[in-house]
């Protein structure tokens, strides 16, 4: 599948300027120029998609524990923005619907990476995949597992995928994609020029973080 990517991408918005995976770290990545982000999403405890990297709360919220045992309305509650900076104070948790929103109203594509908490692999795929169902921008979803691609790509074929890898996969690590991917993902220290024209090569656009 075809997908017309920037040649940058926010790292979960504007994550060196502004919170990260936050509705700020959004409108701070569009004041400088992107024209897409990328954002984690997770399941909370009610099954809502929200968008915050890590499992647990301490690093980037005045919460605690894993985010997966609150429920939505009380992760929207935390601060996620003062761990950032005192300007940021009040910033909360967006859940994915409020962050397409987002997007949509600042022309923003979104790459939306896969990061489910242990045992709700499928369930947090399918639940992605059903609030997407009617997004207006465009979208990449991502992720490392590939469990989780391939519940997606069952539940929304028509979206573009991306493979991440920590290291350059192999022809044998494509072999056993489980999902069509048409972008890998890599770390950018890992990644030779060799790698990356081998993926261009084989069809695969090649993005780095």
């Amino acid at each position: 599948m075809e997908l017309e990517l920037p040649f940058i991408i926010g790292h979960r918005g504007a994550s060196g300027s502004a919170p990260e995976n936050t509705r700020a770290g959004a409108i701070q990545a569009r004041k400088l120029g992107c024209r897409w982000i990328e954002i984690d999403v997770q399941l909370s405890a009610d099954s809502v998609p929200v968008v915050i990297h890590d499992h647990t709360l301490e690093r980037t919220t005045n919460g605690h524990g894993p985010v997966a045992a609150a429920n939505a309305a009380q992760l929207a509650a935390l601060d996620a923005g003062r761990w950032f900076a005192p300007a940021f104070a009040g910033e909360p948790i967006p859940t994915l619907a409020g962050m397409m929103r987002t997007c949509e109203e600042l022309n923003l594509g979104l790459n939306i990476e896969l990061k489910p908490s242990p045992g709700t692999v499928v369930q947090t795929a399918k639940a992605v995949a059903a609030t997407i169902e009617r997004a207006k921008q465009p979208i990449l979803v991502s992720s490392f597992s590939q469990v989780a691609l391939g519940a997606f790509h069952a539940a929304a074929p028509r979206i573009p995928l991306g493979a991440l890898y920590r290291t350059a996969p192999q022809d044998a690590d494509l072999q056993r994609q489980s999902a069509p991917v048409c972008t890998i993902h890599g770390v950018a220290r890992a990644l030779t020029r060799c790698d990356v024209a081998r993926l261009n090569a084989a069809g695969f656009q090649v993005l780095s973080f």
